[in-house]
Order: structure tokens, then C-alpha cells, then sequence
């Protein structure tokens, strides 16, 4: 095999050759290899700075059978009163490894938070809330039009004294 003789430098210096391109940074914004490393700090702060204008839904499942689950609705950077909820939907863990969905509403409402089973005007019911069990696995897709991520993903179980426990949602 004949070894190239031809310098791997490039041709031309980056420094005065930086593309520009046009798009809306929170959608679709793409990394070039060749962008300097100057370029490609801008470009983080630019992506970052797409959270600072568009709430990031955050779900946090709390309380207990006894006293009721609810999942408190959170922006992760900053305060939010609300979201405009447009769904959600509760899948039970089954023993065979599949799933069963225990409550599904869908709809729009703005909301603070979510009481499991609770009726709330703008949603409606496409599968009534089943009562959940000590023991089980649940997984909750909550879904929203309000901010730059319209779903949250998370799971919750019910330990043996009925209280609600965040567990990873993804499985390995």
C-alpha cells in the first residue's frame, strides 16, 4: 500500500469561513463537524437558551391509596402556574410483560396537577380509572401543548404500605 504524500492541513482557514444558516433553533438546528469550537459553544447556548423562552414539563407522582395519587405538574427551570394538559394515560405492569392501560383521558385543561381518577371538565374518559394495587409497576404519559416538550414519561409503584414511590421509568 503507497502511503499519500499530501498534507492532511486543509486548504483554507476556518477562522473567516463560518457558514451561516438559517432555522429556528429550538427545531432541527444540526452540528456541522467541521463548525470551530467557538461555534459549537454558541450553538449550546443557543439550544439552551430555547428552555429559557418554552416551559419543559417535569412529573412528580406523590401521595398514597389511602389519601390519593397525584402527579404534580412542574417546569423544570422555573416556576409555572400551569399546563394545558391534553391527555394522559396509566399503564399497569403485568406479570407476562406487557400492559394494560388503567385510566386514559384526553382532552385539554389547564392544570396545577393531577389526581388520579378525578374527572375534570376539559378531559374526557376514554378508559375509567381501575382501582391500583400494592405491588404494581405503573408507567404515566402525560401530554401537553404548553411548552417546548408536550410528554412526560415517568413510572411509579405502590409500595406494601400503599404509598407512591418514583421508580425509573426505563427498564434494563
Amino acid at each position: 500500500m503507497k502511503a499519500s504524500n499530501q498534507s492532511m492541513k486543509p486548504t483554507a482557514s476556518f477562522r473567516n469561513n463560518l457558514r451561516v444558516f438559517a432555522t429556528t433553533p429550538c427545531r432541527g438546528l444540526s452540528l456541522s463537524r467541521w463548525m470551530l469550537p467557538s461555534g459549537i459553544a454558541a450553538s449550546m447556548v443557543l439550544l439552551a437558551s430555547c428552555s429559557v423562552f418554552q416551559p419543559v414539563i417535569d412529573v412528580v407522582p406523590v401521595g398514597s391509596l389511602q389519601h390519593g395519587v397525584v402527579f404534580y405538574l412542574g417546569d423544570i427551570f422555573r416556576s409555572r402556574p400551569e399546563f394545558t394538559v391534553t391527555g394522559v394515560t396509566v399503564l399497569e405492569d403485568q406479570s407476562d410483560g406487557s400492559r394494560r392501560a388503567v385510566w386514559i383521558v384526553e382532552g385539554a385543561q389547564p392544570l396545577r396537577y393531577i389526581t388520579y381518577g378525578a374527572k375534570y371538565p376539559g378531559l374526557k374518559e376514554s378508559q375509567r380509572p381501575l382501582r391500583l394495587k400494592r405491588g404494581m409497576r405503573y408507567e404515566v404519559f402525560v401530554y401537553t401543548s404548553t411548552g417546548g416538550k408536550s410528554l412526560d414519561l415517568f413510572a411509579f409503584q405502590i409500595d406494601e404500605n400503599g404509598n407512591v414511590r418514583k421508580v425509573p421509568w426505563l427498564r434494563i
